[in-house]
């Protein structure tokens, strides 16, 4: 694990500080932990208008303030426009969200 690239690091100061982090003698768990929470609250504050990262964020929190009260959560499917039935799988929920998701993104800032 830990062996694969999935893309680099944005070259700002913050991600600079996890890579000294990691790569000096106090590269423990808890200081590598501080500085990439850092570096992603960073991050995520200078994503803040972008509907890309906070529409998936707000669905997400959505299904888990609804999820033990089946009126709830029928209701905020309902709200977008995703239908459901006796035969729905929880693959068919997940595909119908992750599409839901990515048409609001295309539809552009809002």
């Amino acid at each position: 694990m830990g062996h694969q690239r999935l893309g680099r690091l944005p070259m700002h100061k913050s991600w600079l500080g996890v890579i000294k982090t990691l790569s000096s003698d106090e590269g423990v768990a808890a200081a590598v932990a501080v500085a990439a929470a850092r570096a992603s609250e960073e991050a995520l504050l200078q994503s803040a208008d972008d509907s890309g990262v906070w529409y998936p964020f707000w669905v997400i929190t959505q299904l888990v303030a609804t999820a033990r009260d089946s009126q709830s959560f029928g209701a905020l499917l309902n709200q977008l426009n995703i239908s459901k039935d006796q035969r729905s799988t929880a693959l068919d929920l997940v595909s119908a969200l992750v599409r839901h998701v990515e048409d609001e993104a295309q539809k552009g800032p809002t």
